[in-house]
């Protein structure tokens, strides 16, 4: 497995048994404004300047010919269809509801025709719109949930539905001790402000539950209330029907 990623997702990476091929792009920029729609996201991942497509697609077509990969699998990746169309390698990508074209395409929005013509330049392909490309361009689409969380994935072209990964814990014995009252607090790397931490151990410090954090990376500034625990994984289908509340930055 070859990981082609920018910054931060790369230092996720750590061991350097895993090959890793950065592509030259910036990373994303969270200081940009509010994300409010799906356009939104696709300035902050950059994909509103025709630069960062030619940069991106350029790499790629590197790292396909040195490579030459069995198939690509591509997350918030819209030039990953380009290419794969372009050179005939097979698709994955993530199925995610906000960027379903059915509910997030105009057609008439700048990025939508900046879209339209990479897409026919490069690789020949016909769209309508910038979430067309990021949704239903893909042999095969991953739905990283259950059909009961995400009912609205169910009728993607293709779409396989895998449930949550599974960590480490072999039994429920491994397992900590489900607290009386439970509330999960989903946080991200980035989740570690101090306004952040004080929301997160509100309830836990009120003495009126427990709180689980799952970030993606310890952050040990969240243990500091003495009754959050910290875990970097949580099996989401086991924990959440024993919960009180979920607590999420919307991830």
């Amino acid at each position: 497995m070859v990981f082609h990623a920018c910054e931060p997702t790369t230092s996720c990476f750590g061991s350097a048994a895993w090959s890793r091929r950065l592509p030259g792009i910036a990373p994303a920029d969270l200081s940009s404004g509010p994300i409010d729609t799906f356009y939104d996201i696709c300035a902050v991942l950059g994909f509103g300047e025709p630069a960062s497509w030619e940069r991106l697609l350029r790499a790629e077509t590197d790292v396909i010919a040195d490579i030459k990969p069995d198939v690509i699998v591509a997350d918030m990746r819209p030039s990953a269809p380009l290419s794969a169309a372009r050179y005939g390698v097979p698709l994955v990508s993530c199925a995610w509801a906000g960027a379903d074209p059915r509910q997030h395409a105009t057609g008439e929005h700048p990025y939508d025709e900046l879209a339209r013509s990479v897409a026919a330049n490069w690789s020949g392909l016909a769209l309508t719109s910038m979430a067309e490309l990021m949704y239903w361009r893909a042999d095969c689409q991953l739905a990283l949930s259950f059909p009961v969380f995400e009912p609205e994935l169910a009728d993607a072209p293709a779409v396989v539905y895998t449930g949550y990964l599974r960590d480490s814990w072999r039994s429920r014995d491994e397992r900590p001790a489900i607290p009386e009252r439970l509330v999960v607090v989903y946080a991200s790397r980035r989740h570690g402000s101090a306004r952040d931490r004080r929301r997160t151990g509100r309830g836990g410090a009120a003495g009126r539950c427990h709180g689980v954090v799952r970030p993606a990376v310890g952050q040990p500034g969240l243990a500091a209330f003495d009754r959050c625990q910290v875990f970097r994984f949580l099996p989401m289908d086991e924990v959440l029907p024993e919960s009180a509340a979920l607590v999420f930055h919307g991830g």
